[in-house]
């Protein structure tokens, strides 16, 4: 799945939409979002200010239940022809990355 950061402004916009994606309570992202720096560094979403973390995520993961594992993956992009929303664009351009 796809996520285009550029039409997110806040940690809570991108629980919502991950909820919505993932049919997970909104409550239950806080400690199941990590995401990856363009260090390679794993960290937990909201330890930054979200504009850091929009200039820095490179891989998102949500981890759906601990004892089995399961986890989910999500394309994170920026749109460049001003279009938002989770079904803008299939393409992914240099700041894109899967996961």
């Amino acid at each position: 799945r796809t996520l285009d950061l550029s039409c997110i402004g806040s940690y809570e916009e991108l629980y919502r939409k991950l909820a919505k994606m993932f049919g997970i309570e909104r409550s239950e992202m806080l400690s199941r979002v990590l995401y990856r720096d363009a260090t390679g560094t794993v960290k937990q979403t909201g330890e930054e200010p979200f504009s850091d973390f929009m200039k820095t995520a490179k891989r998102l993961t949500i981890l759906m239940d601990s004892a089995s594992k399961d986890t989910r993956r999500v394309c994170i992009t920026r749109a460049r022809n001003g279009e938002c929303g989770l079904d803008a664009s299939n393409k992914t351009g240099p700041m894109s990355i899967f996961a």
